[in-house]
């Protein structure tokens, strides 16, 4: 006899006064206890991470065209995505997932058809320069000024156009003091929070596959976003970001 058997409870009511009859005698036998992290809902154990009529909680089903993943109801991924944690994620051209899910190409190295490729033999600037259809090109929101790659945003020697120099650049023009700015780098205005070339403090450079969000260097995820708000991040329940003009919308 099994464990719960051997627990069974008899409820049994006693008569107290004459004349009134007996009561019926109720066994409660208790469920058996779901394994493998199930949770018993309408008596059947079910994985609430992955049903999508008990996704997250018992009843609570998710609606057409959403799945369950992770005890959360997002939408299904389209032909050309796979499902990474809770993003869709084409494993086609994801410098961070190439290929595969986590699986992340060098600093770099654009990710081609599945595969992570450094198409300019390691030529381009670190800094300033990124490897696009086999040729360096200036990151996001950089020019190029003679052999070089500088953000006219801040540069005082090419402060809003090459060769256009002043004392103080405030994004693009020259000007006297940084007023309206959160932050000054020596000869420029700038937000630490966002400026690539002073990400979180002054002179700290992101490298050019990176954005500076929130003062942090974060790789730039290939992304079908190009403004905010965006789908793609509040199928992941992600926060859109738009670091312009440093690159396009990023989900975090």
């Amino acid at each position: 006899m099994t464990q719960w058997r051997r627990w069974l409870g008899l409820i049994a009511c006693m008569v107290m006064f004459a004349g009134l009859p007996a009561c019926t005698v109720a066994y409660v036998i208790p469920a058996e206890p779901c394994e493998d992290d199930r949770v018993a809902c309408e008596g059947v154990c079910l994985d609430l991470l992955s049903n999508p009529d008990h996704c997250g909680a018992c009843g609570q089903a998710c609606g057409e065209g959403l799945e369950c993943v992770n005890g959360s109801c997002v939408a299904e991924c389209d032909v050309r995505s796979e499902r990474c944690d809770l993003s869709c994620i084409d494993l086609q051209v994801s410098v961070n997932n190439c290929g595969a899910c986590g699986r992340a190409c060098d600093r770099g190295q654009p990710c081609v058809d599945g595969v992570c490729q450094d198409q300019c033999g390691g030529g381009c600037d670190l800094f300033s320069e990124v490897c696009t259809d086999r040729q360096c090109g200036c990151r996001p929101g950089f020019i190029r000024c003679g052999d070089g790659c500088v953000d006219p945003r801040i540069d005082p020697e090419h402060c809003g156009a090459c060769d256009s120099p002043c004392e103080l650049c405030r994004a693009g023009t020259c000007g006297d003091d940084c007023d309206g700015f959160a932050d000054q780098c020596v000869d420029a205005c700038t937000d630490v929070s966002s400026d690539p070339s002073n990400c979180g403090r002054c002179g700290m450079v992101c490298a050019a596959d990176s954005v500076c969000i929130r003062g942090e260097c974060i790789v730039a995820e290939a992304t079908r976003c190009r403004a905010c708000p965006c789908e793609d991040c509040d199928i992941a329940e992600l926060d859109c970001f738009d670091p312009s003009p440093y690159g396009d919308p990023q989900c975090l």
